[in-house]
């Protein structure tokens, strides 16, 4: 007889599944605590936790293009805006409800006049100019003193906020060339600049620095840019494929170590497909990006605020307007040296006035007081430091009455000198 075949078959098989099943746990859990590792060290969290969102904050204002101005501001909410803060917004500029009730005309640009006993003011110029004309609606300084001046006597002003937040030359020339085209009357053209000049003293991001705020500019840009390609259109998909498959592998979005090793595995093919695909053909942008023009460039940036501001006193002359060009204080450029920011990180304005305000002053006394009515407010507030907003360029309520009613003076002053001599 032969002997009988004696082992433990089933309990091999069984022996053998669960050691792979064993195995293929002990895979799992190596990739998974691996993933656990690397998002611990790529993200700062634990994976198993949802990631710590910033609270999501409503924008009450958001920038758009405009093809003559650069950019102006529209209110995600204008009825929140309006309730809220009193502020209406009109094809990009700002005015006071309760002023705009009184003064319907304000809702559509350009007014007409509904009759010749209303004196016209528009006030042009970047945020601080801006908030001037805002409070001066609330309020009526500028207005009062307006209405002292013989030359107006028995006229009533109308005040017109063409300021623009973060607007530099040319970009308030451009503002009013532009209502000057479509018939917007004026009276009074008052432009208030200074502290936003600096934005055209250094070149940045290689960006022609007369062109609108460069941060701004590539903001937009980067928001709203779709560029044309050039490549082909078998590239172009191939492109799009691998973008896309970057976008949806999202490895911030795992909850698992496992489900995060494969997704950055995703990713990084992706990647690695995109760094390899030809890079020959230049995306075409919409957006312009001309380079700066060669020369000084602290020279074309006073050169530019000069003939921006000869070119509005010309517009202004053409259609029967006084033109006032004021240069406005600022907190870093006083007599005294002696404004303490709150904020260290604000340090850099006070380097940027300092450079800026004294090739302004010259040139305002040098090229503009000759040829235009040109105004150096930069002196009006040195014995004060209760009139400032910030530790940049801003100035609180009692700031800008103060600047309102001292252009309030000098208009008199130009008014009295334009008065016919008694015989």
């Amino acid at each position: 007889m032969r002997p009988r075949n004696v082992g433990f078959g089933k309990d091999d098989k069984d022996m053998k599944r669960v050691f792979w099943l064993l195995t293929a746990g002990l895979l799992i859990l190596m990739v998974e605590l691996a993933g656990l590792g690397l998002a611990a060290l790529e993200q700062h969290r634990l994976i198993y936790l949802a990631p710590e969102r910033p609270p999501v904050v409503q924008q009450s204002v958001i920038m758009q293009v405009h093809p003559y101005f650069g950019f102006i501001y529209s209110p995600t909410s204008p009825d929140f805006e309006a309730r809220e803060r009193g502020v209406l917004y009109r094809d990009g500029f700002t005015t006071d409800v309760k002023y705009a009730a009184r003064y319907p005309e304000l809702l559509s640009y350009p007014i007409r006049r509904r009759n010749d006993k209303v004196l016209l003011v528009g006030i042009f110029g970047g945020s601080l100019a801006n908030a001037v004309a805002f409070l001066e609606q609330r309020n009526g300084w500028l207005s009062r003193s307006l209405t002292e001046i013989p030359a107006y006597a028995g006229r009533e002003p109308i005040i017109l906020n063409f300021a623009l937040p973060a607007h530099k030359q040319p970009q308030p020339n451009q503002v009013l060339a532009y209502f000057v085209a479509v018939g917007q009357p004026f009276d009074i053209v008052i432009n208030i600049d200074g502290f936003n000049e600096k934005g055209s003293l250094w070149v940045q991001s290689n960006l022609d620095p007369t062109f609108p705020d460069t941060n701004a500019w590539r903001v937009l840009r980067e928001m709203l840019d779709h560029p044309e390609s050039a490549e082909s259109s078998k590239a172009r998909v191939r492109r799009l494929y691998h973008e896309a498959g970057i976008q949806l592998a999202a490895p911030g979005e795992c909850r698992f170590g496992i489900c995060y090793v494969a997704a950055r595995l995703v990713e990084g093919y992706h990647r690695i497909m995109v760094a390899h695909l030809d890079q020959g053909a230049t995306p075409l942008s919409h957006f312009s990006w001309p380079p700066p023009h060669p020369g000084n460039a602290y020279d074309n940036a006073v050169d530019v605020w000069v003939t921006s501001s000869l070119s509005m006193a010309q517009m202004s002359k053409g259609i029967g307007a006084t033109y006032l060009h004021v240069l406005h204080p600022n907190q870093w450029f006083r007599k005294r040296n002696d404004f303490k920011l709150d904020s260290p990180e604000a340090a850099a304005s006070g380097v940027e006035a300092k450079i800026i305000y004294p090739l302004l002053t010259k040139a305002g006394v040098d090229r503009l007081s000759p040829r235009i009515k040109f105004f150096d407010a930069t002196g009006i507030l040195d014995d004060r430091l209760d009139v400032y907003g910030d530790d940049c360029c801003h100035l609180n309520q009692t700031g800008s009455q103060l600047l309102a009613e001292a252009i309030g003076s000098e208009l008199k002053r130009i008014a009295k000198r334009r008065a016919p001599r008694s015989p």
